[in-house]
């Protein structure tokens, strides 16, 4: 009977185990495929539903860069996904794109293509200076000072410190694990500004919606 029962309880261990073993290696992939699946349809519906809102930020952008037509934006986006924000970036802009899953690395370069090509070189193209497959909060990790002689950035390399014009982040704060970190990221990369000019744009749930708006 001992046997027996120690035979059972074996059994049942060793499935729990494999259970969890496959559960942990498969349910972030199963995750990040149905992200990968579903954002197109639910992000576009998001941007079309806030684009009042989203219009003004961008014209902030625009402004800037009417201000000197022969500067380049450096533009962070974190949660960059398969692009949508590209059409309203001003021409010219140097993009470095933050995206934990890099399978969409692919559409926001063909988006990329389709938004210069849109603009039949009568501006100059945008241009995506490095791609990072990692979190938010793991982009602390490549934060550097910056050298008085350093202009230009590296692909894949280290991020100086106030290296950008502008930080952007649409749909992407409400599901980090520490916002207050990303937006220390924010701080620390961007060129320092006045208290007054500062914009945030943050998703949040709306229930009468039932969706994030």
């Amino acid at each position: 009977m001992d046997e027996k029962l120690a035979s059972v309880f074996t059994l049942r261990t060793v499935k729990i185990v494999s259970a969890v073993t496959v559960g942990y290696f498969l349910l972030p992939r199963l995750r990040n495929m149905i992200l990968f699946r579903l954002q197109p349809f639910l992000m576009h519906r998001f941007h079309e539903t806030v684009r009042d809102i989203k219009d003004p930020v961008f014209q902030l952008l625009d402004e800037y860069y009417q201000s000197d037509t022969n500067k380049s934006i450096q533009i962070l986006e974190i949660g960059a996904a398969d692009g949508l924000n590209l059409p309203s970036l001003p021409p010219g802009s140097q993009v470095v794109a933050v995206e934990p899953l890099g399978n969409f690395r692919t559409r926001f370069e063909r988006r990329l293509s389709e938004v210069n090509a849109s603009r039949n070189g009568s501006q100059p193209k945008i241009k995506l200076q490095a791609w990072y497959s990692v979190t938010a909060e793991e982009l602390q990790q490549f934060i550097k000072p910056r050298s008085s002689h350093e202009r230009t950035l590296s692909p894949f390399g280290d991020l100086p410190i106030g290296h950008f014009d502008a930080a952007l982040s649409t749909f992407t704060l409400c599901t980090v694990y520490d916002v207050e970190q990303v937006l220390r990221v924010f701080t620390q990369l961007v060129k320092p500004v006045s208290p007054d000019q500062p914009q945030y744009f943050q998703s949040q749930y709306d229930p009468r919606a039932g969706y994030l708006t």
